[in-house]
């Protein structure tokens, strides 16, 4: 501490010390602070703790993460949990402190401009969504009033006309629902909690029950960890990959394998399938918006799924990919997020 006071000195902000989480936490719930300077004083776990505490106790504002002289972990911990500054003991000086609380800030402000601009985004979306949900119903209805009009006197061909523009429409409010889904789930705030991957897997499945027994789907499960994460997001995560394992079944029964490996302080979760599979070229074109590769017929959706599981595991610092050896090989998607602690 007495080092950090002396770096300080000079400088263009004014310094707030205290000796314990505890202090810490009453000191900002008291006062208005622009940025949290953490030093860990310890690496290896006790540092990996004391570094989720300070982040969760930041509640939003900027960081700077002072460490040893051999942090290790403890910087790759910081780029996961979103600490783009840190700074080593050995290298602090006024100088160099300075220069850390100002990018740390400056970027901080630039990140908050960039979160504004995506809520107002979302929000367009979202309303834009709602509004071309009400001509959509007047045409589905218009469309119901020709049929009837119609009745048994129209032609073959016609009948396939109104056929074919039902499915349009039926195609529009799929992409439509897509959207205000996305648009959702990306203006909510995240509400990192405790979540045991269990039990976010069972809601997921209950929520697709109708779904599974008509497909006459097997569900193969391991044992799954506990995440640090909002518990909606890893049930919609869920709920989408193995979805998605049902729409693109291959002949045989479905069969959905969920298994997860722990590294570290990650883990990481794998829905594996025994579906049509994917060219491993086109594997990076299934996490964008509205991808709908030409890989089997009559599949409903808009393509938003992945692209959807891509935003929830970018919104927690968490990663996603998919694998595939080819056309009928099945497909694995996997996902990696921070452990929960004890």
């Amino acid at each position: 501490m007495q080092t950090l006071r002396k770096a300080s000195e000079g400088a263009e902000f004014e310094l707030s010390s205290v000796a314990s989480t505890l202090l810490a936490r009453e000191a900002l719930q008291q006062g208005e602070f622009d940025l949290l300077i953490l030093d860990l004083g310890c690496s290896g776990e006790r540092g990996l703790d004391r570094l989720s505490n300070g982040v969760a106790l930041a509640a939003g504002l900027p960081v700077v993460v002072l460490t040893g002289s051999n942090p290790g972990r403890i910087e790759t911990e910081c780029l996961r949990k979103g600490v783009l500054h840190t700074l080593s003991k050995a290298d602090l000086n006024p100088v160099a402190l300075q220069r850390a609380v100002r990018c740390a800030i400056d970027r901080h402000a630039i990140g908050q401009g960039v979160r504004e601009a995506n809520e107002k985004l979302h929000d367009f979306a979202f309303r834009a969504s709602h509004d071309l949900k009400a001509p959509l119903r007047r045409v589905r209805a218009l469309l119901g009033f020709v049929e009837e009009e119609l009745g048994g006197d129209c032609s073959q061909s016609v009948r396939d006309y109104v056929s074919r523009m039902e499915a349009q429409l039926e195609s529009m409010r799929c992409l439509i629902d897509s959207l205000i889904t996305f648009a959702s789930a990306g203006s909510k705030p995240l509400r990192p909690v405790s979540v045991e991957l269990e039990q976010a897997l069972d809601e997921a499945l209950q929520n697709l029950e109708p779904l599974l027994e008509a497909s006459s789907v097997k569900i193969d499960r391991r044992k799954l960890p506990s995440v640090r994460a909002d518990k909606a997001g890893m049930v919609t995560l869920l709920q989408n990959l193995i979805e998605n394992c049902v729409k693109f079944a291959g002949e045989e029964a479905p069969l959905i394998q969920v298994d997860s490996s722990v590294s570290e302080s990650q883990c990481e979760v794998t829905v594996r399938d025994n579906g049509i599979g994917v060219e491993p070229s086109d594997l990076s074109a299934l996490f964008q918006p509205f991808a709908r590769l030409e890989v089997k017929e009559g599949v409903p959706g808009a393509g938003m799924g992945l692209y959807l599981c891509r935003s929830i595991a970018d919104r927690h610092g968490g990663d996603i990919w998919a694998t595939s050896a080819g056309p009928g090989c099945g497909t694995a998607v996997h996902f990696r997020f921070p452990l929960e602690t004890a």
